[in-house]
């Protein structure tokens, strides 16, 4: 059974490459890998590092900083990286952390199958 029906223009984004889009500032100590995982049979994934400091809301009320890479791989959405204050851990906090925040332009993510741009919100 297919996932999608999808256009000549789509690219996948394997989620190896999905992962290694992470690696310059992991490896780096900039950051450090949260969670991750894949909703339904895989069409959809996400990957979370926690990025260093935090936001201090009012008092002690204090939230750490996440950046969210989010892929569908059945057409329905594209590759989608930003920052979040929400840690990521289902389909609820996925699509509020995605739904969240405003979009500002995008980023280029390179890999074997080509080229893919991302929306970095």
């Amino acid at each position: 059974m297919p996932l999608g029906v999808l256009s000549s223009r789509y690219l996948a984004l394997q989620n190896k490459e999905a992962f290694d889009f992470f690696d310059p500032i992991i490896g780096d100590s900039k950051a450090v890998f949260e969670t991750a995982g894949s909703l339904g049979n895989g069409e959809r994934i996400w990957v979370l590092a926690k990025v260093p400091g935090e936001i201090r809301v009012i008092g002690d009320d204090i939230c750490s900083k996440y950046l969210l890479l989010s892929n569908a791989h059945d057409g329905r959405g594209s590759v989608s990286v930003k920052f979040t204050p929400i840690r990521v851990v289902c389909q609820n906090t996925l699509m509020l952390a995605l739904e969240s925040g405003e979009k500002a332009h995008n980023i280029v993510i390179g890999g074997e199958g080509g080229i893919r741009t991302a929306l970095f919100s």
